[in-house]
């Protein structure tokens, strides 16, 4: 059932969800493209291509919007197992949360690999599923795009990357006023920025493990649990490592720690 609520949906290739509109199947996949041709996921060279979305629910089916400009999820998505993809070639807004279940959740933003667009959720929002991506910039791209998260809850393993293939573009990861990282492990990279900020560190769920985190550059890595911690490699090219646990528990450096010339606060 798609319901449109009376105003502008569609236009120069956009898709916009008005106040009110919404999406759901019993269980059939959704794919949605704006201002992208679906054969091949390549924009058209005239359209706008922006997304605005309001509440999807799928039931076990999947969801796979593509937007060439902006793309901003405003309503809850709920896919109750179904994989949930959303890739922009601008900014990524994830505003209403989205729960997958078992199902894997991929967010890509700034997939055109230029200029200072990111990904942004909305503080105090939950993005869960099983093996949930978020990747900022493209491999060959120069972006300086970065990634603002609330709470992300894995069941698999939870990965967000904002770096390129040559290490030398990509922005900070830092998190909103309420946030915590959990999964069966957590990477996160950059290219030149940093991980969390003083203040405001990356939170991590109690007890978690396996946490790898890289910075290149001049990039600090900031890393707060309430509880336990078990670290993987952490590696920055100079910046400043600062990891700490701030209840009891065993803070745990499993992996090489390598700062090259940064100083390091465990």
């Amino acid at each position: 059932t798609l319901t449109l609520q009376s105003g502008d949906n569609t236009a120069l290739g956009n898709i916009n969800f008005v106040n009110g509109s919404s999406l759901t199947t019993a269980g059939g996949n959704v794919a949605m493209y704006a201002g992208v041709n679906p054969v091949g996921n390549v924009p058209y060279a005239t359209d706008t291509g922006k997304a605005n979305l309001g509440a999807i629910t799928t039931n076990g089916g999947s969801l796979s919007v593509y937007a060439k400009g902006t793309l901003t999820a405003g309503g809850a998505i709920a896919s109750n197992g179904g994989a949930v993809s959303l890739n922009a070639q601008d900014a990524l807004a994830v505003d209403g949360g989205i729960t997958a279940g078992a199902g894997a959740v991929n967010l890509l933003a700034n997939q055109d690999g230029a200029g200072a667009q990111g990904f942004s959720q909305a503080d105090a929002t939950t993005i869960a599923g099983t093996g949930i991506t978020v990747t900022v910039n493209t491999g060959a791209g120069t972006g300086t795009g970065g990634a603002v998260l609330s709470t992300l809850t894995d069941a698999g393993a939870l990965a967000i990357s904002t770096s390129n293939a040559a290490t030398d573009a990509g922005g900070s990861i830092t998190r909103t006023a309420t946030g915590t990282l959990s999964g069966t492990s957590v990477a996160l990279t950059t290219g030149t920025g940093d991980i969390g900020a003083a203040g405001t560190e990356i939170n991590l769920a109690a007890n978690q493990t396996g946490v790898v985190a890289t910075t290149h550059g001049a990039g600090a890595i900031y890393l707060r649990d309430a509880g336990a911690l078990t670290l993987g490699a952490i590696t920055t090219a100079g910046g400043l490592v600062d990891i700490a646990t701030t209840a009891a528990g065993t803070l745990t450096a499993g992996g090489a720690i390598a700062s090259n010339g940064g100083a390091v606060s465990l």
